[in-house]
C-alpha cells in the first residue's frame, strides 16, 4: 500500500464533523497562545538594562525596578482591556474588531497594516532568537544561521498545518517548562536575597571602565526610552483576543481565565527577572543575555542553568508559533471584510487557515533572508506594530464604552482606565519613533503605508468586481433575448485524429454548424497525414491548414481567431474547443508538450486587451491515455 506523502507530513484529514474536537482546552491554549508574551522575559529586562547602563551602573540599581513597575502597571492595563476586547468580540480579531467598530476606513487600514507588521516581526525575530541560541552553543554553525532559521520556521509551519490539536500536543510542554524554570529561578533567587546570599556579579575591570567611559545623564527621556524598550513585555498580550475561536466551549470564560493567568504570569516573571538583576548590580553584555547571566549567578554552571536556557530556548521558538494561530484568524476577517484575498477565509482539509499559516511563514522567510537572521537588526522594528495597534484599540473601546453607556453603569470607569491605557500607550510610541526611528522604524512607516496601499487596493478591487457583475445581469438578460437563435462559431484545434478529437468534433456539431477545425504545423509529411487521415473519415467540415511563418504554433492560432471573431460580429465571439490529452502519471507531464495550456494563457491575454465587456468561451475535451 503506497504512502500518501501529504498525509505523512500533514496527518489524515479531518472531517468537518470534528471540528469542535479540534479547539482547545484551557491547558493546552494557555501553552499555545501564551508562548509568546511570556517569551519576552527572556529580553524586556534586557532591553532596560542597555538602555538605563548609558547613565551607568548605579542608574541600573536605583531605576530599573522603578521602570519595571510603569512596564507592570502597562501589563495589568492591557490584561484588563483586552479582557474587554473577548467579551466584545468572542469572535476574534482583538484590536482590528474594536477598530472596526469604533472608527473609519483609514484607522482600521492602519490597524490592519500594524497588525501584520507585529505578527510578521514576531516570528522572524523569535525564529531567528531560537536560531541564535543554538549557535551559541554550537559555534561552528554560525555560518549558516539563515538556514538554520529558514528550517526552524518550516518546521513550525509544517506542524501548524497539521492542525490545532496536533500542534497542542507538540507545543504545549516547552511553555510549562519554562514558566516552572522562571518561577524556580525566581523563587532561588528571592530565598538568596532574604538571606543575604544572592551576591553581586562581578565583571573585568576593562568591562567597568568601558561602561563608565560612556556614562551620560539619567534624564527624564533616559526613563521613557528604557520603559519603552521595557514595554517589550507587553509583545504577544493580544494574543488570546484573536484566537478566542480556537477554544472549546464555553469559550469566553477559557480565553478570559487563560488571559487573566497570563497577565498574572507575565508580571511575576518579568518584574522577579529585573528586580534580581537590579540587586545583583547586573550590567548588559552583549556576550551573555540578562536572564543567562542572572540564572549563572543564581544556579551556578549546574543543570539548573542549562535546565533554564534549554526552557528559554524552547520558548522563544515556541513564541512564533502563537503567530501561527493568531495570524491565520486575523487574515480570515481581514479577509472576509474584503481587505485580503478571499482564498485566506478557507480552512483545509485538516480544520487549519493553511493559506493563512503558508503566507505568514512566506512573509517572515522574507525578512528573515534580508534582515539575515540578525536579531539586532530586527529588535527595533519589534515592538512599533504592536503599540500602533494597542493605543487605536485603547481610544477604540473609551468610544465603545461611551456609545454603550445606557448599557454599562460602571463605563466611566472603564472609560477612564482605557484612556489611561490610550495615552500610556501613545507614549511609548511617540518615544519608539523618537528613539528608534533611523535603526529600523523609518522603514517600518514606509511598509505599514504601503500594505496600508495595498489592502485599499484589494477592497477597491472586490467592490468593482461586485459591482460588475451585478451590473452583468441586465446587460446578459438583454443579449439573450437578442441572440436567442444565433449559433456559435466555433473553432476545433486539431492537432492529430484520436477519439478525443473525434468526442471534440461530435460536442462542436452539437452546438452549431458553422465550424473551422484548424491544425498547424510547418511540417510538410504531418500535413500530408492529417490531410489523408481527415479525408478517410470523411468529415463534412473543411480542415484550415496554418503553416508558422516563424515556428510559432500559439500566433497564427490568435490570428485565425481574431478572424473568425470579426466575421459577422454580431454574433460574438469565437467558441474554442481544445480536445486534450489528460496525463495518467505526473511524470508524462514532463515528456509532452503543454500547447493547450500555453494557448488558453495566450486567449486569457487577448480577452483582457479587448476593450468588450465578455470573454472568449475555451472548452477542453479531456480524453485519457496511457
Amino acid at each position: 500500500m503506497a504512502i500518501n506523502l501529504k498525509n505523512l507530513l500533514l496527518g489524515s484529514p479531518i472531517p468537518n464533523a470534528k471540528e469542535e474536537d479540534q479547539k482547545l482546552g484551557l491547558f493546552s491554549g494557555f501553552a499555545i497562545l501564551s508562548s509568546n508574551a511570556l517569551s519576552s522575559v527572556a529580553y524586556a529586562t534586557g532591553e532596560i538594562f542597555i538602555v538605563l547602563a548609558m547613565a551607568g551602573a548605579i542608574a541600573i540599581s536605583t531605576s530599573a525596578v522603578n521602570v519595571a513597575i510603569l512596564v507592570v502597571l502597562l501589563i495589568l492595563l492591557m490584561g484588563f482591556s483586552y479582557m474587554q476586547v473577548i467579551k466584545a468580540h468572542p469572535g476574534g480579531g482583538g484590536s482590528y474588531a474594536v477598530v472596526k467598530d469604533s472608527f473609519g476606513e483609514k484607522t482600521l487600514l492602519l490597524t490592519s497594516a500594524s497588525l501584520i507588521i507585529d505578527y510578521v516581526l514576531t516570528v522572524a525575530v523569535s525564529v531567528s532568537t531560537a536560531s541564535l541560541a543554538i549557535v551559541s552553543a554550537f559555534p561552528q554553525f554560525s555560518s549558516v544561521v539563515v538556514s538554520i532559521s529558514l528550517c526552524l520556521l518550516a518546521l513550525l509551519t509544517l506542524i501548524n498545518l497539521r492542525g490545532v490539536k496536533s500542534t497542542a500536543k507538540i507545543f504545549v510542554w516547552p511553555t510549562y517548562l519554562f514558566v516552572l524554570s522562571i518561577v524556580a529561578l525566581i523563587g532561588v533567587g528571592l530565598y538568596q536575597y532574604h538571606m543575604n546570599t544572592l551576591g553581586v556579579i562581578e565583571y573585568t575591570t576593562e568591562y567597568k571602565e568601558h561602561i563608565e567611559s560612556s556614562i551620560g545623564v539619567l534624564t527624564i527621556t533616559l526613563i521613557l526610552r528604557a520603559f519603552s524598550s521595557g514595554s517589550a513585555a507587553l509583545t504577544g498580550i493580544e494574543s488570546y483576543a484573536n484566537g478566542v475561536p480556537n477554544y472549546k466551549s464555553p469559550v469566553v470564560s477559557k480565553a478570559i481565565l487563560g488571559l487573566l493567568i497570563m497577565t498574572i504570569l507575565s508580571v511575576i516573571m518579568f518584574f522577579g527577572v529585573t528586580f534580581l538583576g537590579a540587586e545583583m548590580h547586573l550590567l548588559p553584555d552583549s556576550s551573555e543575555s540578562v536572564l543567562s547571566q542572572i540564572a549563572h549567578q543564581i544556579f551556578g554552571d549546574g543543570l539548573a542553568y542549562y535546565f533554564v536556557q534549554t526552557s528559554t530556548c524552547l520558548i522563544l521558538l515556541m513564541a512564533a508559533n502563537s503567530c501561527f494561530m493568531g495570524f491565520p484568524r486575523l487574515a480570515s476577517i481581514m479577509s472576509g471584510d474584503g481587505y485580503l484575498p478571499k482564498q485566506l477565509q478557507s480552512i483545509g482539509d485538516r480544520l487549519a487557515f493553511k493559506n493563512g499559516i503558508l503566507l505568514l511563514a512566506l512573509l517572515s522567510a522574507v525578512l528573515i533572508i534580508l534582515f539575515r537572521a540578525n536579531v539586532t537588526e530586527l529588535i527595533p522594528l519589534y515592538a512599533f506594530g504592536v503599540f500602533i495597534a494597542f493605543t487605536l484599540c485603547q481610544a477604540g473601546l473609551v468610544r465603545f464604552w461611551y456609545a454603550n453607556k445606557k448599557s454599562y453603569k460602571s463605563w466611566w470607569l472603564r472609560a477612564f482606565i482605557n484612556a489611561i491605557g490610550c495615552i500610556a500607550t501613545f507614549a511609548v510610541l511617540v518615544t519608539i519613533i523618537e528613539s528608534k526611528f533611523f535603526h529600523g522604524v523609518g522603514i517600518v512607516i514606509l511598509v505599514i503605508i504601503m500594505i496600508m496601499f495595498i489592502l485599499h487596493n484589494v477592497k477597491k478591487h472586490y467592490l468593482d468586481r461586485d459591482k460588475a457583475l451585478t451590473e452583468s445581469i441586465d446587460e446578459a438578460i438583454v443579449q439573450a433575448a437578442v441572440h436567442e437563435n444565433v449559433k456559435p462559431k466555433i473553432i476545433l484545434l486539431v492537432s492529430r485524429i484520436h477519439k478525443g478529437t473525434i468526442e471534440a468534433l461530435q460536442l462542436a456539431r452539437n452546438l452549431s454548424d458553422d465550424i473551422i477545425p484548424v491544425f498547424v504545423s510547418g511540417s510538410d509529411d504531418k500535413i500530408k497525414l492529417i490531410k489523408e487521415q481527415w479525408k478517410s473519415f470523411g468529415f463534412n467540415e473543411k480542415l484550415l491548414v496554418l503553416r508558422p511563418v516563424y515556428n510559432s504554433f500559439i500566433a497564427p492560432v490568435l490570428q485565425t481567431i481574431h478572424k473568425n471573431d470579426v466575421r459577422e460580429e454580431q454574433r460574438g465571439y469565437s467558441i474554442i474547443i481544445i480536445p486534450e490529452v489528460v496525463n495518467t502519471k505526473w511524470w508524462q507531464f514532463l515528456l509532452h508538450n503543454q500547447n493547450s495550456r500555453m494557448l488558453r494563457l495566450a486567449i486569457t491575454a487577448m480577452d483582457r486587451k479587448d476593450k468588450k465587456t465578455e470573454a472568449r468561451v475555451v472548452i477542453s475535451v479531456p480524453y485519457k491515455a496511457e
